[in-house]
């Protein structure tokens, strides 16, 4: 026998998806899990920028501002996570991605060239602050901003923001091979040939999204032995008490390791059978248990999530957060043997958002701290991720106490550490990287 109530949800789905179909404007889906997490943060904190992503792209050569716009509005009309917004959908009351038929993305050209080289760069730091500092609209959208400058000495540069619920790191890289090759095909004036995805991001979504319960079991209880027995927090001395309800106000501090000391990384990598990755992570591990007094310290890693090679060319935002708790006794090879099989257990459940995750072990929450983990650690290694130039803003928000971002450049291991200034002052962050950099070398 039918219940009265999966009738009704039946039928109410019916006359959505009628409506939908009508609605020659956009069509709704369902928003990833990882979508519903960010989405969610903006709704209780709606002016927070932390998932704005900026980044400066300069330009190889000078560009006709109308070959600009051509190229971005093909890149846009290319990648449907760039024409998303987001709301509820009218009829079911659920939050919804809205994949719109067309989105005009405006790019605003600001002549910059004929000022003397300090003040043009002046104007162009002002301008990018604004840039990346003022808030989208979910629901109106568009989620991506951009912007060309003309500066002294022929140079070019593109002002690109965009909001994490359409795109991860991976997508940057997509986005800016794919904004590259059309940029080349207007200059010519020929329509750019970019890659065609086998599915969309919403496809992939909706696929997440009707998996069955037990799909997620074998994660949650790999979780569940992993960080048993785990400390809550991690009990860093701060400079202040944390604040129950934290601003997410945020410093940064930025240092590079030379050249000659990350061939030495890779090659005490490659001795090891590991990844620069794991090197970092083992020695982010030690300085943070001295610190703290723990031995077994949790901290998070980024995991890109595109096991499927139909995911490779899609723009989205795929990203999970994996869990990695580390057990600071043995020293040298054995904490680097430890933390290379960590890893390589946690990559195999990255499909897992961290969200679910945290829904699962209800930790017992500290004042104002991060669930789980309160450290990040990232390393960039997209094909072309030291091309862009992130811009320094005066202001930058932090989601975590510690986050720290490298990139390998050609100056060497860029690593970019954003910390919680309620909590830290800069002495301490300083001292604090400056002996992440001794215990790497």
């Amino acid at each position: 026998m039918v219940d009265a109530f999966q009738l009704r949800d039946v039928r109410r789905e019916r006359v959505s998806q009628l409506l939908r179909a009508r609605n020659g404007r956009f069509r709704a889906f369902p928003m990833s899990l990882q979508q519903r997490g960010i989405w969610f943060i903006q709704q209780l904190l709606p002016h927070t920028t932390a998932y704005l992503v900026p980044l400066t792209l300069p330009l190889p050569q000078r560009y006709d501002p109308a070959d600009v716009r051509r190229a971005f509005s093909a890149v846009v009309a290319h990648h449907p996570s760039l024409r998303t917004t987001f709301g509820f959908d009218g009829l079911t009351f659920e939050p919804v991605q809205r994949i719109h038929t067309t989105m005009a993305v405006p790019v605003p050209h600001s002549d910059l060239s004929a000022l003397p080289p300090g003040e043009a760069d002046a104007a162009a730091a002002e301008l990018g602050h604004r840039h990346a500092t003022t808030p989208v609209d979910l629901e109106r959208g568009p989620l991506i901003r951009v912007r060309l400058l003309d500066l002294p000495a022929g140079r070019q540069r593109l002002l690109i923001t965009v909001h994490h619920l359409i795109a991860d790191g991976w997508s940057l890289h997509l986005l800016i091979r794919d904004l590259r090759a059309a940029l080349d095909a207007a200059r010519c004036g020929r329509p750019p040939a970019l890659p065609a995805a086998p599915c969309a991001y919403h496809d992939w979504a909706a696929w997440q999204r009707g998996r069955p319960d037990q799909d997620w079991q074998p994660h949650l209880a790999f979780y569940r032995d992993l960080l048993r027995g785990v400390p809550p927090t991690l009990t860093l001395p701060t400079d202040r008490p944390r604040p129950a309800e934290p601003t997410q106000a945020g410093g940064r501090h930025v240092w590079t390791v030379p050249p000659r000391t990350l061939s030495a990384l890779h090659e005490r990598a490659r001795r090891g059978g590991t990844t620069l990755y794991c090197l970092l992570l083992a020695a982010l591990a030690v300085v943070l248990s001295r610190h703290s007094g723990q031995d077994r310290v949790v901290i998070g890693t980024p995991m890109a999530n595109r096991t499927h090679p139909d995911l490779q060319d899609v723009i989205g935002y795929f990203v999970t957060v994996g869990v990695v708790p580390i057990t600071v006794t043995a020293p040298g090879a054995a904490l680097l043997g430890q933390v290379h099989r960590l890893m390589v257990d946690v990559l195999s459940h990255q499909e897992m958002p961290f969200s679910m995750l945290v829904e699962d072990l209800a930790p017992r929450r500290s004042l104002g701290a991060h669930p789980i983990f309160q450290v990040m650690l990232a390393l960039q290694n997209t094909p072309d991720a030291w091309e862009t130039e992130q811009l320094q803003q005066p202001t930058v928000e932090a989601k975590f106490d510690l986050t720290f971002n490298a990139v390998e450049a050609p100056d060497g291991l860029r690593i970019d550490c954003v910390y919680a200034t309620e909590i830290f002052d800069p002495a301490t962050v300083v001292r604090l990287c400056d002996e992440f950099t001794r215990e790497l070398t």
